[in-house]
């Protein structure tokens, strides 16, 4: 190899070394950019259901009382049906 093989091969490899550094700090700069997105989604997230729950808290405490009317009524109807062959036997 002469003198000038050496120079243009010198020259490729900056170049080739360049476009290297390049593609890696602009991987490293969609990396930031994809973790702030989802940092901010998942704080919009919190935001919007910080604001919106003193709007859903009624409908949440509506349905926690009907299933807990739900519940007694089933308990109540195990309870009676218990009762319903003593209350025979105390008819005969």
């Amino acid at each position: 190899m002469d003198e000038d093989d050496f120079e243009r091969l010198e020259k490729l490899v900056e170049d080739n070394h360049r476009m290297i550094k390049s593609m890696h700090r602009s991987m490293q700069i969609g990396r930031v950019f994809t973790a702030l997105y989802w940092i901010a989604i998942i704080a919009i997230g919190f935001g919007a259901y910080y604001y919106v729950q003193p709007f859903i808290e009624p409908f949440i405490s509506t349905g926690k009382t009907a299933l807990q009317n739900v519940k007694d009524v089933q308990e109540g109807l195990q309870k009676s049906s218990l009762d319903i062959p003593q209350i025979f036997d105390k008819i005969r």
